[in-house]
């Protein structure tokens, strides 16, 4: 799987075999950013759904947000995710959570 985001802090990370993650934070204001997520044919994704919370959890911790994007494309045979945010917060983190297809 391959990656690019521009202009903003990537962290990948992997929980377990069936469900990971990309997280972006970003770095100063924007007028948007726009994510590619490239799968390999022989690992396509099953389903995924972008969230974004506060970077600084409180106490209790806010609940993940659903994100409200300009557009996102959900490639039918799992090979590609991509979405642009409009205006994302400086302080929120916004995440792609996955599941892999069986």
């Amino acid at each position: 799987m391959e990656a690019f985001v521009h202009g903003i802090d990537a962290v990948f990370s992997q929980r377990g075999e069936r469900e990971t993650w990309i997280q972006y934070e970003p770095l100063a204001r924007t007028q948007e950013a726009s994510v590619w997520l490239l799968f390999p044919q022989h690992r396509p994704y099953q389903s995924y759904r972008l969230i974004s919370l506060p970077k600084k959890q409180t106490d209790p911790p806010t609940p993940p947000l659903p994100v409200d994007t300009q557009y996102t494309i959900d490639h039918p045979y799992g090979d590609v995710i991509a979405w642009t945010v409009i205006n994302p917060k400086v302080g929120n983190v916004y995440q792609c959570r996955w599941e892999w297809k069986k």
